[in-house]
């Protein structure tokens, strides 16, 4: 969250983030060392070497700090995952240790979507500002097929859309992207046309 202070003095952020993985690995964690599994980490400035599994090199670790320092970290509390379904032993146990608020699918099918955005919007409650990351992955893959990371028992296309319409109404919503559209994985650019007609119910 590089310069989120400086454009927003004193302000408190909440991070939604829409994800079959958590991407809460360092470089001490990770299996496969790939920044894309990395972003959570960065922005709540943790190393989790209390669940090391891997030796980084010294350069890896030198670029680690500089990546942390980018901007202000956020608290491990404002950051709430929804659709994670593939965890990392690490990352699991980061998880519960910061606490962070993780809805998956079964939570979703067992409670309703619309429990469990308020569940969000509940806990981010005390930020100033939300910001909200839609990866594609988070999608079931039956729908979810131009990306590289798919991830079984995803959210169904209803209960993602109307998330996102839900979050797009907050008046404190400050950002959202999405992200891991892959068109060398997909067909006919389905991908992207799937999310385009989300973004246009959204926007409706």
């Amino acid at each position: 969250m590089a310069g989120f202070r400086e454009a927003y003095p004193g302000k408190k952020l909440g991070i939604v983030w829409i994800d079959a993985h958590p991407d809460i690995n360092t470089p001490f964690t990770s299996r496969s060392g790939n920044m894309h599994g990395m972003p959570l980490a960065i922005v709540t400035g943790i190393d989790n070497r209390q669940n090391q599994t891997r030796n980084p090199s010294q350069r890896e670790c030198q670029y680690w700090e500089k990546f942390k320092k980018l901007g202000d970290n956020v608290d491990a509390s404002d950051v709430v995952i929804v659709g994670v379904r593939d965890i990392d032993p690490a990352e699991r146990n980061i998880i519960q240790e910061l606490g962070i608020k993780c809805i998956t699918p079964e939570n979703i099918k067992q409670h309703g979507i619309e429990f469990n955005a308020n569940e969000i919007t509940n806990r981010l409650k005390q930020c100033d500002l939300i910001f909200v990351s839609f990866d594609v992955d988070s999608l079931d893959p039956s729908i979810s097929k131009g990306t590289g990371t798919p991830a079984q028992n995803g959210l169904s296309l209803e209960e993602a859309t109307f998330l996102l319409r839900k979050l797009w109404q907050l008046p404190n919503l400050c950002g959202l992207e999405i992200t891991e559209i892959n068109p060398l994985v997909d067909s006919k650019n389905s991908m992207a046309e799937i999310v385009i007609n989300m973004l246009k119910y959204m926007l409706s």
